[in-house]
């Protein structure tokens, strides 16, 4: 006899399962281990551990191998995208992989609503961690201080706030901020050893900004070389805050 005549066990299809097993398995007995899975409080570890993966998993989108235009939708993630990347942002992705933040591959596209072209953009953002759901881009001045790439960079901003994404901006060498958001560096480089808490404090502390501040912020640039004029007192300071050089007539058609 499987089991002794004392114990009664329900006829189930479990039970008759493990009745064609031999009487022991690994040194445990049939009964020992027909009462582990038959046990409720296992089956609600089981479920506690699935929730805790599905929690973790369910702010990171999946990401598609390529892009397909029929099937795509605003928010979706490729992997066809560059795989190029600079040691400066190189060095940004190692300080925040290395604090514990879970990151996209570098080569992970991002494909936007329709802009005010009618046009959807694949944009491949420098850094995107999963959770939170953040990009982090890294703009040295020489690329990214010149009018048109400021306001490109704020189109940018739109589109990816838009899908819901926080946006943090490590402006160097005198490239000025964006948004309360943005971590500004008056070096040359990023220094990992130098910079790195002033990073990751920027990341912690960092606010989701909705598509209408991006507007607002267009709108401080176009003042030109007349800050604040039009605005009312509180938003002259937030753009002195923001901005505190001019920028001149800015082109928005690219």
């Amino acid at each position: 006899m499987l089991y002794p005549p004392s114990r009664e066990y329900p006829t189930t299809a479990v039970s008759q399962c493990f009745a064609h097993l031999p009487c022991t398995v690994g040194g445990v007995g049939n009964d020992s281990l027909m009462d582990l899975l038959l046990n409720p409080a296992v089956w609600w570890i089981a479920l506690g551990i699935w929730v805790f993966v599905w929690m973790r998993q369910r702010n990171a989108p999946s990401v598609a191998a390529k892009f397909n235009r029929k099937t795509a939708r605003p928010g979706d993630l490729f992997a066809d995208g560059s795989t190029a990347t600079s040691k400066t942002e190189q060095k940004v992705r190692d300080t925040i992989e290395k604090a514990g933040y879970r990151l996209y591959p570098p080569s992970t596209r991002v494909y936007t609503p329709k802009d005010g072209d009618g046009k959807n953009r694949k944009y491949t953002p420098d850094i995107m961690l999963k959770k939170p759901k953040m990009i982090v881009e890294v703009d040295p001045h020489f690329w990214h201080g010149d009018n048109d790439r400021i306001a490109h960079d704020i189109d940018r901003n739109r589109m990816y706030a838009r899908l819901g994404y926080t946006i943090v901006r490590v402006r160097i060498a005198g490239t000025l901020a964006l948004s309360p958001n943005d971590v500004v560096l008056g070096q040359g480089d990023f220094d990992p050893d130098r910079d790195g808490a002033t990073l990751l404090k920027g990341i912690r502390r960092a606010k989701f900004y909705p598509p209408r501040f991006w507007g607002d912020a267009r709108r401080y640039i176009e003042q030109g070389n007349a800050p604040g004029a039009g605005l009312t007192a509180q938003q002259q300071n937030r753009r002195q805050r923001m901005y505190p050089q001019p920028y001149g007539d800015v082109d928005y058609r690219r």
